[in-house]
């Protein structure tokens, strides 16, 4: 018969390291770990954090060299430590590139490695060229890899890997910083003239689809003219991408109506004081940002890709005017409600539980 793995498990593994970077605290991967470890210990599961240091992206030849450079630092510390399982994180093909030195090192200490994948570019990545090629190689040397949606564990598992899990993220997520405290005043003065207001929070990338909803913004205002579009958006290195969001402001007549404020720390609060959360996403995995969102009781409208959990209302991808019917829908009281199974959360870490034994050999 076969094992039961999302039981509770009698015995548990060893001690767990996790091996950083990790994205800033709102959605990403520091929001799961802010969550999943002390879940685990909860579970009788000891756990330790290597590293969450991150820092902006800037692009370029000296950043590669240097995230490599840090990469191996990370794994020279994880190969000497005294946990026998070590859990990385990969939210992107270059993290997964980087976490990939880590496993290597892990490997030749006779550690266990195991590594989530957060989906990001990781998909496309992974499909096709030079980038699968690399994958494959990358992921075989992880004794286990966990995804946050299925088809990407179906792919690693085309890619060869033997032990490909899904796991479904259904951690009880409290955002950080949603404490009634002080907002930049810029933000408190935008928030405090506009109603209703629909933020965004994810960096100045294509991908996150900040175009998709300016223009969306505009035809929403129709009919809800004095709605804003809060957009949290941390640095990125494209300047280029950068430079056209700022034109289409201006060019779509927002420069009033939507505010891209410099990064703060107290993002989760400016969300509690908003009516809507927006996720254009072009592509995407199992956004943690969108389920802080719905934590706060904040409803959600986000793209029709990657995995949306119940109580997000949707709309095809990139396309604005479905986007802006959807807002506004939603604005005047119509949405789905969430659902949340029971036990759902202790199904999550015993199914990571799992994982652990399984890169055990148990």
């Amino acid at each position: 018969m076969e094992k039961d793995r999302t039981a509770p498990r009698p015995s548990l593994p060893g001690p767990i390291l996790f091996v950083g970077p990790y994205p800033p605290v709102i959605g990403g991967t520091a929001a799961m770990l802010r969550r999943l470890i002390p879940a685990l210990e909860e579970a009788g599961l000891r756990c330790r954090i290597l590293n969450t240091m991150v820092g902006d992206r800037q692009g370029g030849l000296g950043e590669r060299m240097g995230r490599l450079l840090f990469f191996k630092w990370l794994g020279l510390k994880a190969m000497v430590s005294k946990e026998k399982v070590v859990h990385c994180h990969a939210v992107n093909f270059a993290n997964l590139v980087g976490n990939g030195i880590v496993m290597a090192f892990c490997r030749l200490a006779g550690k266990r490695t195991v590594i989530t994948l957060h989906a990001g570019d990781l998909m496309a990545k992974l499909g096709t060229g030079r980038s699968r090629r690399l994958g494959r190689l990358i992921l075989k040397l992880a004794h286990v890899v966990t995804t946050v949606t299925p088809e990407l564990a179906d792919l690693c598992r085309e890619l060869g890997v033997r032990h490909a899990v899904f796991i479904a993220n259904d951690l009880r997520y409290v955002p950080h910083g949603g404490d009634g405290k002080e907002l930049p005043p810029e933000v408190e003065s935008f928030i405090a003239g506009h109603e209703p207001v629909v933020t965004l929070v994810g960096a100045m990338n294509p991908p996150y689809g900040i175009d998709v909803f300016l223009r969306a913004t505009v035809i929403m205002r129709r009919a809800l003219p004095r709605a804003g579009a809060l957009i949290i958006a941390f640095k990125s290195g494209n300047a280029a991408y950068t430079e056209s969001i700022m034109d289409l402001r201006r060019d779509l007549g927002l420069l009033d109506h939507s505010l891209i404020p410099e990064p703060f720390p107290n993002v989760a609060e400016a969300l509690r004081r908003s009516d809507v959360f927006v996720r254009p996403t072009l592509s995407d995995g199992d956004s943690i940002a969108v389920r802080e969102a719905l934590t706060l009781g904040l409803p959600v409208v986000a793209s029709d890709v990657g995995f949306r959990p119940a109580g997000v209302a949707v709309f095809p991808v990139g396309d604005h005017e479905a986007l802006a019917a959807r807002l506004v829908e939603v604005l005047q009281g119509s949405r789905p409600e969430p659902g949340v199974a029971e036990d759902s959360e202790k199904r999550t870490i015993a199914a990571f539980v799992a994982a652990y034994d399984l890169a055990l050999g148990k």
